[in-house]
């Protein structure tokens, strides 16, 4: 299981901090959703006064004014809370009772619609299920968390509107989330728990949003090394491989170019049926790897060369990725360098302060205060994407 502090910066919104009681909620079918009654909501989606609870944008839950909420966690959820949609998401309400609010009021789930998906895909199921499991006692909004299926029937339901819409533009827009500027696809591609599927959509619905920069962990990079990045299970779970397998196909998504999804644009016309995705070529992988390269994702081209070994190319497509693995030679050198050299120097101070004592202290202050004043060297630059294999 990923531990969630690996998933801090992309999960937005802290809802296991969040306590909204049922005398916060500004509606029947706001007290119906946080009661979790969920054969009394769907009777009551039937009636004309939940009808006209649905289409009432009236913050069922009460989330804008609740006592209970600070303005910080007000702050982390997105705009568009005042719908019924959101609040059926926000509860982790099944997927038969999201799917009847959205055929309800499918014209009006939210002015701005990216920040609900923005929403949904940070969401990681599976960790809120263990949380649920360990919490559940002291969370009195939410007594559920969804099931893999239902993630993606809501992925899919959230998309489907975009993919008969041409107002998709904002799809390739960054968005602020704890600290990062990511976009839906970004998101989507270090999500360990959204479906490749569902990457292969957004790709096809903005093609443009493949080369968008973003910023993670303080690195300015792309949706194709956010996807490699994405946090996996330690090798000793059940789910290692199968986890290991989606990130490098997510990976190869994002390898491929753009055109072939502009492509699938005119076929499809936005149609939620999606083609096999090609393997990448080598001559898109080797565009990949200088990618990577610049950006010091050298993770990232090592995994490349090991995925590319079986792969046959032209004498001009093998030399180029030669001159790859011999570029990768050159940085491991220099990083196995620098390792050693910074190995004697913690060997040689320890050395020191073994042998001289007190009289190491005072030199520690004076070193303490330069390195204020001069910034330390940063020896060789390393990406944010971890080992891979």
């Amino acid at each position: 299981m990923i531990n969630n502090n690996d998933n801090q910066f992309i999960h937005s919104h802290d809802d296991d901090a969040i306590t909204v009681q049922v005398s916060d909620a500004n509606s029947n079918l706001g007290n119906l959703l946080l009661e979790a009654d969920w054969d009394e909501v769907s009777e009551y989606l039937n009636t004309p006064e939940g009808q006209h609870d649905v289409n009432a944008k009236n913050d069922p839950l009460g989330l804008s004014n609740s006592p209970n909420l600070d303005n910080q966690l007000k702050m982390m959820i997105p705009k568009g809370k005042d719908t019924a949609f959101f609040s059926a998401l926000f509860v982790r309400a099944p997927y038969a009772i999201i799917e009847r609010i959205y055929n309800m009021a499918s014209t009006q789930i939210t002015d701005e619609p990216e920040y609900v998906i923005m929403y949904i895909l940070s969401i990681i199921p599976s960790e809120e299920r263990v949380r649920l499991s360990e919490l559940s006692k002291k969370i009195p909004y939410r007594t559920r968390s969804w099931s893999s299926e239902e993630y993606s029937q809501i992925l899919h339901l959230l998309l489907q509107s975009l993919c008969q819409s041409s107002k998709v533009g904002y799809l390739r827009f960054t968005y602020p989330v704890m600290g990062n500027t990511l976009t839906p696809l970004s998101i989507a591609a270090y999500n360990p728990d959204v479906p490749t599927g569902i990457v292969q959509l957004l790709c096809t619905i903005e093609p443009e949003a493949m080369e968008k920069e973003c910023t993670l962990k303080g690195a300015q990079t792309i949706p194709l090394i956010i996807a490699a990045a994405s946090p996996i299970p330690p090798k000793s779970s059940a789910k290692y491989e199968s986890a290991k397998k989606q990130r490098w196909k997510k990976v190869q998504l994002l390898t491929i170019p753009k055109s072939w999804y502009y492509e699938q644009q005119k076929q499809k016309q936005h149609s939620m049926l999606l083609s096999s995705s090609p393997e990448p070529t080598l001559q898109e992988v080797q565009y990949a790897c200088e990618a990577s390269i610049k950006r010091n994702e050298w993770e990232l081209v090592r995994e490349f060369l090991i995925q590319s070994n079986s792969m046959v190319g032209d004498d001009y497509g093998n030399n180029k990725m030669q001159s790859i693995q011999t570029a990768l030679s050159k940085h491991d050198e220099r990083l196995n360098a620098f390792q050693q050299k910074e190995m004697k120097k913690r060997e040689r101070d320890e050395w020191l302060h073994d042998r001289m004592g007190l009289v190491m202290y005072p030199i520690d202050v004076v070193l303490d205060l330069i390195s204020v004043v001069v910034p330390p060297k940063r020896g060789v630059c390393m990406g944010i994407v971890p080992p891979m294999s």
